[in-house]
């Protein structure tokens, strides 16, 4: 897979053929870039479920 494109996204998850710093940076622009909400906790939410972070689970 990984052949044919520069990054997989898996649950939690970003995988690349070889790690480059700005690889990275472009996959995430791209899967986050265009994510709108009308709340701060519903964009959380959507960006969540591309990638664990520090308030998953999180009832404050």
């Amino acid at each position: 897979m990984l052949a044919r494109q520069s990054f997989l996204v898996g649950r939690h998850w970003l995988f690349v053929a070889e790690f480059s710093p700005a690889t990275v940076e472009a996959a995430l622009r791209k899967l986050i870039g265009n994510i709108e909400a009308p709340t701060r906790v519903e964009l959380a939410q959507k960006v969540g479920r591309i990638g664990l972070w520090e308030f998953d689970d999180y009832c404050g």
